[in-house]
């Protein structure tokens, strides 16, 4: 009924400090059966769990030691280029320590459960490039002294709303949540920036003590105390520099998994979805700007359309102040339009929810007597399908499109663009969907 198990870890990398790249670590883990103890009507099953768990984050490669990027040839001479954050030779590994309680039930038999978890982490000595003054030739220097802290829950459900001798339908439902913050930098440190090219104005990921990680910083159209846009006499939008505009953190996330067998036949699909967070939209930014974006086209307000010439009842309908405070009131050419404002981060920023249909898989398994005079014991052929449809996704910039329509797929960012953050998409392909037939053979 009761369990206990621990660990005691030495791990050593070679990316750490050659003289100090050991890092010890421990784990205990306990559960306890309390079904086996209580017997409750409808309970098959009942356990408590906590643990206690320490694990090493060693630095990247090559943090400790001097390299060069190479360039583009200039000729038959080659090019390298030297990093902006200098290498530390000191650099040693982190430690994360979390500490975990959950509960999980089954009832009736195994038809109904759930598996509930709390975690609280904290990732602490993470190597950090603090600023350096730039007359050293560099911008960065790597150092071990940041703290982060995280928690969360995750929830799963599950079930079997279909039981019998020829059908089985079996359901979960998982959820999760997390909240990252950061808790310390470096001494005198308040605020760090992760990526400081998310757009051509400079708009930067940052990470600032006391506050939720992720947070993004950049040029926000500006508006009056009555809420009214503010205009420059050309026709562009005034800005702010330095706004928060928002984080690339999303509020939850999770999945849905269902698989229905049908004598030999079975259906599995799989769902995934995302609540919340933000992300740079560069499709949207040029796609706007060269005049290939849907909303250049169509009818504006007056029932003209919008490429029209503005003295002919064309243009975009533009409403606000002056910074004097005057009205207001004009249409506007739409490239005209997008290449004034193209510096507005806040423009170009896209809700990250999402609701995927991540893959379906059709499958059939032969009957043994069938395969009595083949070699085989067993054949089972599938018809699979990956990344097939976005269910649900925005591309929306509120007070201009006013609608929620599809365009770009938040799942599949990557992140070559913003730097393993995934806080911005440096014009993303189309999402491809794959097909493929699986044949499963046992002799």
């Amino acid at each position: 009924m009761l369990y206990l198990d621990g660990s005691y870890r030495f791990d050593w990398s070679s990316t750490a400090a050659a003289d100090n790249n050991r890092i010890e670590t421990y784990s205990l883990t306990g559960s306890f059966l309390f079904d086996k103890l209580v017997n409750l009507d409808g309970v098959t099953f009942g356990k408590l769990r906590a643990s206690y768990a320490e694990a090493p984050i060693f630095p990247g490669t090559y943090a400790t030691s001097p390299t060069f990027g190479s360039g583009t040839a200039y000729g038959s001479l080659a090019s390298l280029a030297v990093p902006n954050t200098l290498a530390n030779p000191q650099l040693t590994g982190g430690i994360r320590k979390e500490t975990e309680y959950g509960i999980e039930m089954k009832f009736l038999n195994n038809r109904l459960g759930f598996d509930l978890t709390y975690f609280d982490r904290e990732d602490s000595g993470l190597p950090v490039a603090v600023s350096a003054a730039g007359s050293t030739g560099y911008t960065g220097l790597s150092v071990n002294s940041k703290i982060t802290s995280s928690t969360g829950f995750e929830v799963m459900l599950s079930g079997t709303p279909i039981q019998t001798e020829d059908v089985r339908w079996d359901v979960s439902v998982n959820f999760a949540t997390l909240e990252k913050m950061v808790d310390f930098i470096y001494p005198g440190i308040e605020r760090n920036i992760l990526n400081s090219w998310l757009s051509w104005s400079s708009m930067d990921l940052q990470e600032i003590v006391g506050e939720e990680w992720g947070m993004l910083y950049g040029r926000k159209r500006l508006k009056d105390d009555n809420g009214n846009w503010v205009y420059y006499a050309s026709g562009n939008h005034r800005y702010e520099n330095n706004q928060l505009l928002g984080n690339v953190m999303p509020n939850y996330t999770g999945g849905i998994t269902s698989n229905l067998t049908y004598k030999n036949w079975d259906l599995a699909i799989g769902i995934d979805f995302q609540d919340g967070g933000l992300y740079h939209s560069v499709t949207d930014m040029f796609s706007m700007a060269a005049g290939l974006h849907e909303w250049t086209a169509g009818k504006n307000d007056k029932g003209n359309q919008k490429r029209d010439p503005v003295s002919a009842g064309g243009g975009i309908h533009q409403v606000g102040v002056y910074a004097d405070g005057s009205v207001a009131d004009f249409y506007r050419a739409p490239d005209s339009w997008a290449w004034g404002n193209w510096t507005r981060d806040d423009l170009w920023l896209v809700d990250a929810s999402f609701v995927k249909l991540r893959q379906v898989r059709l499958g059939y398994n032969f009957d043994s007597d069938k395969l009595s005079n083949t070699p085989f014991t067993s054949i089972d052929i599938a018809l699979i399908g990956t990344n097939l449809a976005i269910l649900s996704e925005t591309t929306d910039w509120g007070d201009y499109r006013g609608a929620k329509t599809p365009g770009l797929d938040p799942s599949e960012l990557g992140s070559g663009w913003s730097g393993g953050n995934y806080a911005s998409e440096g014009g993303q392909l189309p999402s491809a969907r794959s097909f493929g037939l699986n044949v499963a053979l046992k002799f």
